[in-house]
């Protein structure tokens, strides 16, 4: 009995103190512009949306994530726009995941899923429609 109460004991130790591994400098630099989108599209800004997208793709940092960025870049309306932050967004939150810094957040009337660097919730797929729509998940 006492086995097995030490076994559960470690185990639950050693579960509490794994966690993500760290980014590396480019996948900050990545996040960091993934981050400027986030916010501009929360702000209804399509224009400092796409900059900040153009800006991140050219940056070299977000291997898989450019191709989104870039269709974000290119988008003709806030729609568009957040169609391609969406699909970036996909690409990100496993990075993030377990990240000190950042939170994955949810908005169910949207079905929207994006990354976060504050806790309030500033959705980037309702825009002033509804700003605080949302729950943070992670």
């Amino acid at each position: 009995m006492k086995a097995i109460l030490k076994t559960l004991l470690l185990t639950a130790f050693a579960a509490a103190h794994l966690h993500a591994a760290d980014l590396t400098e480019d996948q900050k630099t990545a996040l960091a512009g993934y981050e400027k989108v986030r916010a501009a599209l929360a702000a209804m800004d399509l224009a400092g949306a796409k900059a900040a997208a153009q800006e991140a793709s050219a940056s070299g940092k977000l291997a898989e994530a450019k191709a989104p960025a870039e269709e974000l870049a290119a988008s003709a309306n806030i729609k568009d726009a957040r169609k391609a932050f969406q699909k970036w967004s996909d690409l990100v939150i496993p990075a993030a995941k377990g990240q000190k810094g950042y939170h994955i957040a949810h908005c169910p009337m949207v079905k929207g899923t994006w990354v976060q660097t504050n806790k309030k919730i500033s959705n980037p797929f309702a825009g002033d429609t509804m700003p605080a729509c949302g729950v943070i998940q992670e």
